[in-house]
């Protein structure tokens, strides 16, 4: 996944028309914002790599830190979100995203669809 910041400014206006741009930092910043320290739960070493592992009741997440100690292994939910440039005040301009880009989709089908009736 490219990083935004890298975009080229030609093509980053493009994100906003991404479905997933908007899922994905919606559900994202619902899943880390209240969690408060990842933690050393369980650590395994493979092929240079740590690997953390978070257990909660539902569900296992896999947190890569790199073997490296002088690089950061990321230790609280706001740390994910910021490090992939995600900000919790954008959790209803997502919202707001979804829901006009679904509208503006179905207008442009039912435009094309009438039009398409209108030539037979």
């Amino acid at each position: 996944m490219t990083h935004p910041r890298t975009m080229p400014v030609f093509i980053a206006w493009m994100k906003y028309l991404s479905w997933f741009m908007y899922g994905n930092e919606a559900i994202s910043i619902v899943q880390w914002q209240n969690v408060t320290n990842i933690g050393n739960i369980f650590n395994e070493k493979s092929r240079g790599h740590v690997y953390r592992f978070l257990v909660c009741k539902k569900c296992i997440i896999f947190i890569e830190c790199s073997a490296d100690p002088s690089l950061p292994c990321l230790q609280t939910g706001e740390e994910v979100l910021e490090s992939r440039s995600f900000a919790k005040s954008h959790e209803w301009f997502d919202f707001t995203g979804m829901v006009v880009l679904y509208c503006a989709f179905n207008f442009f089908a039912y435009m094309a669809l009438l039009i398409k009736s209108r030539q037979k």
